[in-house]
C-alpha cells in the first residue's frame, strides 16, 4: 500500500474512533415534578434525582441508541424506552427562559424538559 493510502487510513480511522473513544454525561432537566437524568456513555449508568423528595435511583445498563438523525431513546435492561432526546436546539425544562440544545421525554412520567451534554451545552 503506498505510503499516502496508509496516512489517509490511519487519519481516517482516528476520526471514526475519536467519537467512539470520548465519554459523555447527557444531563437532562424536567419540571412538575423536578426530576433530573444524568447518563454516562462510558459507564452505559443513568442516575434519576427526585429533586424534591431527595431521593436518587441509578439505572446500570441502560442502552443508548440512535433511532432516527439526531435521535437517541435510553433503554432499561429489558428494553423498556426510559428517555428521547432530539438534537434540535429548542429543549425547555418549562421553567426558565433557558433554550437547550436537546429536547427530552421521560417516558415513565410522561415528562418534557431539556438537555446537555459534556460535548454540547450551548446551540
Amino acid at each position: 500500500m503506498p505510503r499516502r493510502g496508509l496516512r489517509y487510513l490511519v487519519l481516517l480511522g482516528g476520526l471514526l474512533l475519536s467519537d467512539v473513544v470520548k465519554a459523555d454525561v447527557i444531563k437532562c432537566s424536567f419540571t412538575e415534578p423536578f426530576i433530573t437524568t444524568s447518563y454516562d456513555t462510558s459507564l452505559r449508568r443513568m442516575t434519576v434525582s427526585y429533586d424534591v423528595e431527595k431521593r436518587r435511583t441509578i439505572l446500570d445498563r441502560v442502552s443508548m441508541r440512535q433511532t432516527k438523525p439526531r435521535v437517541f431513546e435510553f433503554r432499561n435492561s429489558s428494553g423498556q424506552v426510559l428517555q428521547r432526546v432530539e438534537r434540535s436546539c429548542r429543549g425547555s425544562d418549562g421553567m426558565s427562559d433557558r433554550v437547550y440544545p436537546y429536547e427530552a421525554q421521560w417516558i415513565p412520567q410522561k415528562l418534557y424538559g431539556g438537555c446537555t451534554s459534556t460535548g454540547m451545552t450551548k446551540c
